[in-house]
C-alpha cells in the first residue's frame, strides 16, 4: 500500500516537503523526521536507516511511500484479522 506525501504527512500529524533540486522528500511532524529521495529504497526516521520494501515513487507529479514505513516511523503496525487490516501503536 503506498501513500500520497500529503496524506502521509497527515497522517502523521505534520507537513511534506518535496525538493525538486536533490529530489529529496521530507515530513517533518511532533518528534518525527522522515526524509527519503525519490527511486531509492532507503528512508531515514529521524536519522535512523529504514530500507523500504518499495521505492519512493513518483507519478502524474505526486510523490507516494510505502504505507509500513509511515507506521514504522510513527510507532504504528498494521496486522490483519480476518478480512479487516488494523493499525496499532507499537508499545
Amino acid at each position: 500500500v503506498m501513500l500520497s506525501l500529503a496524506d502521509a504527512a497527515a497522517f502523521l500529524g505534520g507537513e511534506g516537503v518535496e525538493m525538486e533540486e536533490n529530489a529529496t522528500v521530507v515530513i517533518q511532524a511532533p518528534g518525527v523526521v522522515l526524509e527519503m529521495t525519490r527511486g531509492s529504497s532507503d528512508a531515514y526516521c529521524n536519522d535512523r536507516l529504514l530500507k523500504m520494501a518499495q521505492p519512493v515513487l513518483y507519478f502524474d507529479g505526486i510523490c507516494y511511500l510505502p504505507l509500513d514505513t509511515v507506521l514504522q516511523c510513527g510507532n504504528l503496525e498494521r496486522m490483519r484479522v480476518g478480512s479487516y487490516e488494523l493499525i496499532y501503536p507499537v508499545l
